[in-house]
């Protein structure tokens, strides 16, 4: 593994030795005798890494560094010095460079730390190119969104069917889901001795498109069949905050933030994506857990048929305290049966 190599110092020789051990190697080298020819570079040319010396002619090395993170905040840069003072690598540490290596260098120290380097910068590479990609992707399925919108202006409702309704034709498991849920919510809120309309009809709202940010998860990971390989299930748990991102561009939606943010959140602290305790999580999103494992007990699976109300009630009962909020369990306890069941019929 090589990369490209930014030597810096003020010393000729040295910028010499450096540059060729350094392509000896393998490594791609360009050289500045100075701080600001040094950002120059950086500025044109932007290289894997930056070996800085920290006394230059025209500005120290400290100051450089600045400068090259306000560029690029993830390119490491490798400190080094004659100069063993303590104080010095620690703010240099704590300003951002990658390592501190003492003059004269060990070049076998020198070519590890450039080698540990490199692969710090690739993996914050690959990091940044995920992220760009995900909001590149939720850009996207936003400007589709922003054109049903236009389309389906007429109400409200229609508009917050149609995004369900997105999901949906890509996973045929969460047909009839979000509709039920979003009814169980506003049923167990009320039982709670929430009456104020539009703080249930928010609830529902969110409810309803919980799951909206699996429109940025890629097809091959939402349909798989088998399980998911722990980089497949990283990028499944970044739905909460993928839902989030889209609703935000959606005024009338914000109130339904909290719980699409959190609603894969435990009472005890083990849910993601922030890993929220007891009444840290918003009380709409207690609400939706108890609601969302409710139906996922008690509905038809492709690979199974739905279990008893009764058995739902009890799994949730067991859960008290652990993943669900105990007041939350005792008032969806004190529902009538019979409500449940009408709320579960959909045609």
């Amino acid at each position: 593994m090589a990369g490209s190599v930014l030597i810096v110092d003020d010393d000729q020789p040295v910028r010499a030795m450096l540059s060729a051990v350094l392509q000896d190697y393998g490594y791609h080298t360009r050289v500045a005798g100075g701080g600001a020819e040094a950002v120059r570079l950086v500025h044109a040319e932007t290289p894997d890494i930056v070996l800085l010396d920290v006394i230059l002619p025209d500005f120290n090395g400290d100051v450089v560094l600045h400068r090259v993170k306000e560029i690029d905040h993830d390119l490491p840069v490798v400190m080094m010095s004659s100069l063993d003072e303590v104080a010095r690598v620690r703010r240099c540490l704590r300003d951002g460079a990658f390592d501190y290596l003492l003059k004269p260098l060990d070049i076998t120290e020198l070519v590890h730390t450039l080698e540990m380097a490199l692969e710090h910068a690739m993996l914050r590479r690959k990091d940044r190119e995920h992220q760009i990609a995900l909001e590149r992707t939720v850009d996207e399925r936003t400007r589709e969104l922003r054109g049903a919108l236009e389309r389906i202006a007429e109400t409200y409702r229609s508009t917050i069917l149609a995004l369900g309704s997105a999901l949906e034709m890509r996973d045929v498991e969460t047909q009839a889901h979000s509709l039920r849920v979003s009814r169980y919510t506003g049923i167990i809120a009320e039982a709670m001795g929430i009456r104020d309309h539009d703080t249930l009809e928010n609830m529902e709202r969110g409810a309803y498109l919980h799951d909206i940010g699996k429109i940025a998860v890629p097809d091959s990971i939402l349909l798989k069949k088998g399980a998911l390989t722990d980089t497949e299930w990283e990028l499944m748990r970044t739905h909460p905050l993928a839902g989030v991102r889209l609703l935000e561009r959606i005024e009338f939606l914000h109130q339904a933030i909290p719980l699409v943010r959190s609603h894969h959140e435990r009472w005890d602290g083990r849910g993601y994506p922030e890993g929220l305790r007891g009444e840290s999580i918003p009380l709409e999103a207690r609400i939706f857990a108890v609601a969302d494992t409710f139906d996922a007990i008690t509905s038809d699976r492709p690979y199974r048929e739905g279990r008893s109300f009764q058995v739902a009630r009890d799994e949730i009962l067991r859960e008290s305290g652990s993943q669900f909020d105990p007041e939350v369990v005792q008032a969806f306890l004190r529902i009538p049966e019979k409500r449940l069941r009408d709320a579960a019929v959909v045609l």
